[in-house]
């Protein structure tokens, strides 16, 4: 018995006198629609390359419903956890689930679930939109924290395009319709049309005019939701998709093959046919 008394008084001398602590431990996380590593780092207050290291990945792409260890750390009277509040925005002109969700600090699928919306819901002006994630003043202090700084412009534009190619990667085998812009059937152009819409980001309805919009990017600028175009069919901006990172891009292809995912590097098609990028967002 005064062993252990011994211990706990020198233990608490020693928290005492040692304020920054750090505490370590590892958890399971089940990936969820609309989430990235990047947006797990944040969630966790870890690293994405960390995150890569933990796990063994070799590139940055994540599916729903994937399992991931993430190291979790805190230092003693330094780190608070966020605070859980109920809140209600009313939607306004222009805004969509996307501009809402970075508003207030949470995720696309955290709104989905929370109001009980779907991939296809379409807000109106003047609907209520329940929100029961963290503050988004925690969010935003404690991104600026660790990044010296404001969140800057690349910053969120790479966080739109990491959500954006999410959000497309669910559609894979959906049907091929010429004219398409819903899941009953897409063609290229409306694939685009329709996964950018949800973001709140309009584009034009063919491919050609998607390749007059945005910013022309090099192929090594590439990051996901990014454009990538090819002349499948004859000279010009024929065909479109969006690209997923780590060579890879998703789009409607024909009636046989519905979406599908398909390497930019492949040098038997795309690669041959492919023409230029644009970034949109």
């Amino acid at each position: 018995m005064k062993k252990t008394v011994k211990f706990a008084l020198s233990f608490a001398a020693f928290a005492a006198m040692n304020t920054s602590v750090v505490f370590a431990a590892t958890t399971s996380f089940t990936v969820q629609p609309g989430d990235s590593l990047y947006l797990i780092a944040q969630r966790y207050h870890t690293s994405v390359a960390s995150l890569k290291t933990l796990n063994h990945l070799s590139g940055d792409l994540i599916f729903p419903g994937q399992h991931l260890e993430v190291e979790t750390s805190d230092v003693a009277g330094d780190l608070q956890p966020a605070t859980v509040s109920t809140q209600v925005v009313t939607v306004q002109p222009g805004q969509s689930l996307w501009s809402i969700s970075q508003a207030h600090g949470v995720s696309l699928s955290q709104l989905e679930q929370w109001n009980h919306l779907t991939n296809n819901s379409i807000l109106h002006v003047g609907e209520k939109i329940q929100l029961n994630g963290p503050s988004s003043s925690y969010a935003t202090d404690n991104l600026s924290a660790r990044s010296g700084g404001p969140m800057s412009t690349n910053l969120s534009e790479a966080v739109l395009g990491e959500e954006i190619a999410q959000y497309a990667r669910q559609y894979v085998g959906y049907p091929y319709v010429y004219g398409g812009m819903s899941p009953s059937g897409f063609d290229c152009s409306g694939f685009v049309k329709f996964v950018y819409a949800h973001f709140g980001i309009y584009v034009d309805r063919t491919s050609y005019g998607q390749f007059a919009e945005g910013v022309h990017i090099s192929e090594s600028d590439l990051q996901p939701g990014d454009l990538v175009f090819f002349d499948t069919d004859g000279y010009g901006a024929s065909h479109v998709g969006i690209y997923l990172g780590d060579g890879e891009f998703i789009s409607a292809q024909t009636p046989a093959s519905g979406v599908q995912i398909a390497s930019l590097y492949n040098e038997y098609y795309w690669a041959p046919h492919y023409i230029g990028a644009t970034r949109i967002y």
